[in-house]
């Protein structure tokens, strides 16, 4: 007999605000740094910058833990937590990196919210890391 998994953590409201604020801005940073690699002005940098968002937020959405209440509970494709974790950092990071590329100075505080983001959440990761 398994034994049950513990009830996920809920996230204050401010915090998962933060989280939805920081995961259009990765979106846009992913699009920024792949158009400024590829080259601004190429309409092929633009298609290859769209398919990167693309690609980011159909990672986002489908691979989820069953339950997790950030994610409004559903799962289309469950995976572990450790898993969903991962999908989760790959993003930040690729945000990161990419606005890390842009002329704009925003990569530090994007980084410097993240961090703060995941210390708010450290009980869902704790969690996460668990199921």
């Amino acid at each position: 007999m398994t034994a049950a998994r513990p009830a996920p953590p809920r996230m204050s409201p401010l915090n998962l605000a933060l989280r939805f604020a920081l995961e259009v801005a990765a979106l846009a940073g992913i699009f920024a740094g792949v158009q400024q690699m590829l080259s601004m002005s190429s309409t092929m940098a633009t298609l290859a910058a769209a398919a990167a968002v693309l690609l980011a937020m159909v990672c986002w959405g489908v691979f989820n833990v069953e339950g997790d209440p950030s994610r409004s509970g559903r799962a289309p494709v469950a995976v572990a937590g450790g898993v969903r974790l991962s999908v989760e950092l790959a993003v930040f990071a690729a945000g990161a990196a990419g606005w890390s590329t842009s002329s704009l100075p925003v990569a530090g505080t994007f980084v410097g919210l993240t961090v703060v983001h995941l210390v708010a959440s450290h009980r869902r990761l704790r969690w996460l890391l668990r199921a």
